[in-house]
């Protein structure tokens, strides 16, 4: 792949050339499931003393960068000679052009060869400023309901896209297994700090297994202790202990542009700033839940809920 200026029908066919770029951007579908690239290995050929330049989202393009082989290693050059060039994401687009000399993107080496490697793609869940909310839901005979992910302009800086992880279910947290985790794991902006909100949903149950007099199975009310324990929320972060979840101090103007930002109490990077709980009443009454909704202010890199 390159382009047709110097004919499509000859070797020297189909290159890069010096003031021309090629750019590989994540299509509409996949934009729509929130995935963009975390990385990319590019099968590269040049011709006539070839360099490279890259450069990922709306970054300028880097300096000349040499290829290992860029004499000539065109198309009629022997096998295993094309350059692999690696470009780290996170990205939606992906730009390559020539410094010197002409390149062009290929699949593979120049025929079969012990050094064929092809061009490559790793997708991964990836979140921009102001876009769609990211949602996943929990498995509907579990305790958790849904989750939301939303990012907003950066505190500070410009915005580039960051990697989104949200894991579900049981995890084990300082050696103990928990069943209704919620793990969310955002990426750093290197432009700037990261702004957002997390909605998740809990359904705590009213009722649990017990006996009737005469030892036969029933469902019995939970004590309000259990329940109450259950609703206070705690949260992990890297290399720490489980605390219990806090609520924001309200919100301050950001000096300078006036924007109203959530205050965090000391040590946590995440605040609430709403929690509500729902009486669900299930036809048979034993099957009642409640359903918790907990939003919290996003400013760091939290790991469990």
């Amino acid at each position: 792949l390159g382009s047709p200026g110097s004919g499509k029908c000859s070797r020297s066919g189909g290159r890069l050339l010096v003031g021309q770029q090629m750019e590989l951007s994540v299509g509409s579908y996949l934009r729509s499931l929130g995935l963009g690239f975390k990385s990319a290995d590019l099968n590269i050929e040049g011709k006539f003393g070839a360099t490279i330049r890259r450069a990922v989202n709306n970054a300028p393009l880097s300096a000349t960068e040499p290829l290992i082989n860029s004499g000539d290693n065109g198309p009629d050059s022997g096998n295993g000679d094309n350059n692999m060039v690696p470009v780290d994401g996170p990205a939606f687009s992906i730009r390559i052009a020539p410094g010197a000399g002409e390149i062009a993107l290929e699949n593979g080496g120049d025929g079969i060869s012990a050094d064929y490697r092809a061009t490559s793609f790793e997708l991964v869940p990836l979140v921009n400023c102001n876009d769609a909310p990211t949602k996943k839901s929990g498995p509907a005979s579990g305790s958790i309901g849904n989750v939301q992910f939303q990012r907003f302009d950066n505190k500070t800086g410009a915005c580039t896209p960051i990697t989104l992880e949200i894991n579900l279910g049981p995890a084990t947290i300082k050696d103990v297994v928990r069943p209704d985790v919620i793990e969310i794991k955002p990426g750093d902006d290197p432009l700037g700090t990261v702004v957002a909100t997390a909605t998740l949903e809990w359904k705590v149950a009213r009722f649990e297994a017990g006996t009737d007099g005469n030892g036969a199975p029933i469902m019995v009310p939970r004590s309000q202790k259990a329940i109450d324990d259950e609703l206070q929320r705690e949260v992990v972060y890297p290399d720490g202990d489980p605390v219990p979840l806090e609520y924001c101090l309200g919100t301050e103007p950001q000096e300078g542009s006036g924007r109203l930002l959530q205050a965090h109490p000391t040590g946590q990077e995440w605040c609430v700033t709403s929690d509500t709980r729902v009486l669900v009443d299930v036809p048979g009454g034993s099957g009642d839940y409640i359903l918790q909704t907990i939003v919290l202010d996003v400013n760091g890199d939290p790991k469990f809920f």
